[in-house]
């Protein structure tokens, strides 16, 4: 007699995840190419530009990647219209 009621209980459950993970899937979808970062993420690439570009006498292959990138005068990565990988 317990199956069936657990059965139901599962199918209810399980039908309640789907609903809250295509919800979920629909927001992430809308998104795409839309999420800018915030404060931080900005903060620490103005902080990595400065020492690549000012002080990265060590490391000249991370010197070279920042200026093919163009990053120490041009578009910043979140800038996806100006961005070319």
């Amino acid at each position: 007699m317990l199956m069936p009621l657990h059965g139901k209980m599962l199918k209810k459950k399980k039908n309640k995840i789907e609903k809250q993970v295509n919800k979920v899937a629909k927001k992430i979808n809308k998104s795409i190419g839309k999420v800018k970062p915030d404060f931080k993420p900005k903060f620490y690439f103005s902080i990595m530009r400065m020492m690549h570009k000012n002080l990265n006498d060590w490391n000249m292959a991370d010197r070279d990647y920042w200026k093919n990138q163009n990053w120490f005068a041009g578009p910043r990565p979140w800038n996806l219209k100006n961005y070319n990988k």
